[in-house]
This record gives C-alpha cells, structure tokens and sequence, in this order.
C-alpha cells in the first residue's frame, strides 16, 4: 500500500463587510479623511474591523473584490464657488479606486476593484471636500447599509 500525504489546509479568505455607524459631516477643505464608525455587515458573520472602528484587517492571502459605496444625506452641492467631494477606497495607505460625486448626486459607488491582500492588510475609505465658497459646504456621509464596504473573495 501506498503512502498518501496530505497537505494542510489553505487558509480560506474570510468575506467580510463593514457598514457606517452613525451619520459623518465632512467640513469644506478636507483632504483624506478616514470614515470612522462602522459596524458589521449583515452577512458578513466573520468581519473584524480595526479597534479604532475604521478598516477591515484581513488575516490570510489571496485575490477578492472590494466593493464600496457612499451615501449623503443630502444630494451633492459644491455651492457658488465650486469644489468637489471624493471617495477613495484605501488599502493600507494607497488608493485602489476612487470616484467623485456628480452634482445633485445622493451616493456614489465604486465599481467592484479586484484586489490581492495579504494578512494584516486594512481596506478602508476615505473622503476628501475640496469646496471653495466662503461658507463652505458640508457634505454628510449618511450612517446604514447605504454605506459600506466589503471584501469577498473571488
């Protein structure tokens, strides 16, 4: 007879998803802001979120799909003097998709981002507000699942 080895188990990428807790004004001339406050996705059962509330941490290796989204509370308005609001979808500290609000516009989502992590790896968001009026605009990221990220792995 034989000997059979068998190989340990792969670690299988865990799904995983985050959606905005709470609503988050974003003042004008703010460049990079990390959204913080986020709880798990429905769903997404094994989800760990960073102690600071404000990225997915990944623990094993492999290709995924991030997907994102963000929602205002109100339609996007630079005012008179213009400007922009951005979504960026981070991992670790370079940006792997953004998009930016078309005026009137209530959210924006990004399209799903193939991305390859490795563990300790964090995917986050953040928002920047380039408004320039005098008075400045503040846009809203509204809080509930019309927020969110999530991984899944491909």
């Amino acid at each position: 007879m034989g000997l059979v080895v068998v190989a340990p188990g792969a670690a299988v990428l865990t799904p995983m998803g985050m959606d905005k807790s709470g609503d988050l004004p974003v003042g004008k001339d703010t460049s990079g802001m990390k959204v913080s406050g986020w709880a798990a996705r429905s769903g997404y059962p094994d989800t760990v979120i960073s102690a600071g509330n404000n990225e997915i941490l990944l623990s094993t290796s492999g290709a995924g799909i991030a997907r994102c989204r963000v929602t205002l509370t109100a339609g996007w308005n630079p005012g008179v003097g213009g400007g922009g609001f951005r979504v960026s979808l981070m991992q670790n500290t370079t940006e792997i998709k953004a998009a930016d609000f078309a005026v009137s516009a209530l959210f924006v989502a990004l399209p799903d981002t193939p991305v390859t992590v490795q563990p300790g790896d964090r995917l986050w968001l953040a928002v920047s507000n380039t408004t320039t009026s005098f008075l400045g605009v503040t846009a809203t990221v509204k809080g509930g699942s019309g927020t969110y990220v999530t991984f899944d792995a491909v």
